[in-house]
């Protein structure tokens, strides 16, 4: 009767719909209304200003110029008008901390002291070896040290290059960059290092049977030839034909383990002289006369692939076809080493009849190549070294200088841990003496 019309439930939720909708395209033009008024705005102030740039004479735009870089550059720069360094404008050094730009007196100093990443290694190189040696180099010895600079550049070079064309070879780096080492966790069960971390648990210590040293050389010969026939030769070869077929530093094309490799080579076991060092230097100090338990690379083979896609794929064929306790990615950043090469370390078993642990090394064609050409320069900088301390044992001086070219840097947070100890207790070994005694564990 009032003339008023009763509206549904469903006639009400479409009027607030639409209001919703005329209130959304309201606001999304009023906002781009500001925005091209904006934009407008910005453009006629650039108009003007080139306008006024253009009516301004050599003089004041000398001066407008000079103001404006006056108050652009940081406070620490030099005077508009000086020269600037080359290393102003060059890329920065290895190790070096200086930003790019101007620089002012005490960053020119700063910059000049740019260290090379030769400079670097034979730094560390010499650091190492003195720690271990209790001594320093003298005059003749830092001359000595600054002509290994050289040969130690030829070596970073050759890897260099190989990393390039590894590089180029398609996306197989990238996979094996991302891809982890495995260790043995929780009584013989192989497993990603991050796998094992994250259940806590430790890694099964790796060693041989054999404690004494000439009993341990004579099962080496022996587990070298059983490891070069499940390596090259089909299956149910004659030992005594392979030793003639397959002699100390030869290759074999296409070998059984994996059809991916062109070649596999066979560097021979290793000599008594290079192992008694390994065990001196790396194992010596805490196993003592149980040093040699721990070699791991008396028997040893290389396969080369022709690029890093067929590298991973016969991977996967070496831990199907053998008994595999240790995986060591050095294409990982956490095992890139000083010189630059880049491989894969297995540890396979193999019985003799006893089981004795062998090393098969796993590496690219191009890695091979540079490994062989810098070889001689690694030799001429681990003997030069030897010359330097002459108080020490040259094998072992030699040994350490080559370990410590080819192990896998340190993190940075053990860097950190191991200087926090220094800082505490005056030095690491001294932080060992506190807490643990004085003894080996």
């Amino acid at each position: 009767s009032s003339g008023i019309k009763k509206l549904t439930l469903q006639e009400i939720e479409s009027g607030r719909i639409n209001a919703l909708h005329v209130d959304a395209v309201t606001h999304e033009k009023r906002r781009k209304d500001l925005e091209k008024q904006q934009r407008d705005r910005e453009m006629q102030e650039i108009v003007a200003r080139a306008k006024e740039a253009r009516e301004l004479t050599a003089p004041q735009l000398a001066t407008v110029q000079s103001k404006f870089r006056q108050a652009a550059s940081p406070r620490s720069c030099s005077p508009v008008g000086s020269p600037r360094s080359p290393r102003a404008t060059s890329p920065l050094g290895f190790g070096s901390a200086v930003r790019r730009g101007c620089l002012n007196s005490e960053q020119e100093a700063a910059a000049k002291w740019c260290i090379a990443p030769a400079d670097h290694a034979m730094s560390l190189v010499n650091s190492v070896v003195a720690g271990r040696c209790s001594a320093l180099p003298g005059e003749a010895g830092m001359e000595a040290l600054s002509d290994l600079v050289e040969p130690l550049e030829f070596a970073m070079q050759e890897y260099r290059e190989a990393r390039q064309e590894s590089e180029r070879g398609g996306e197989g780096v990238i996979q094996l960059r991302k891809m982890e080492s495995f260790r043995l966790f929780a009584s013989g069960n192989l497993l990603e290092d991050s796998v094992g971390w994250h259940q806590c648990c430790e890694p099964d210590p790796l060693r041989q049977l054999i404690e004494d040293f000439d009993e341990l050389l004579d099962v080496a010969q022996a587990a070298q030839t059983v490891l070069l026939a499940a390596v090259g030769p089909e299956p149910g070869s004659d030992p005594e034909q392979i030793k003639r077929r397959w002699p100390t530093g030869s290759k074999w094309n296409h070998p059984h383990a994996t059809r991916k490799a062109q070649f596999a080579y066979n560097p021979g076991p290793k000599s008594r002289e290079r192992a008694e060092a390994k065990a001196f230097v790396r194992f010596g100090p805490s196993q003592r006369e149980n040093r040699f338990r721990h070699l791991t690379d008396l028997a040893r083979c290389s396969l080369v692939f022709a690029d890093a896609n067929m590298l991973r794929a016969g991977l996967h064929q070496i831990i199907d076809r053998f008994e595999v306790i240790d995986v060591r990615n050095y294409y990982s950043a956490a095992h890139s080493n000083l010189l630059g090469q880049r491989f894969v370390e297995v540890l396979v078993v193999m019985k003799t009849p006893t089981p004795f642990i062998c090393e098969l090394r796993l590496e690219e064609m191009s890695f091979y190549i540079a490994r062989e050409r810098a070889q001689l320069h690694v030799e001429e900088v681990a003997q030069g070294m030897a010359d330097i301390y002459t108080g020490a044992k040259p094998s072992a001086v030699r040994y350490l200088v080559n370990w410590t070219l080819h192990k896998p840097k340190e993190s940075h947070a053990t860097t950190s841990f191991r200087k926090h100890l220094a800082r505490r207790y005056g030095s690491t070994v001294a932080a060992w003496r506190r807490v643990l005694g004085n003894g080996s564990l």
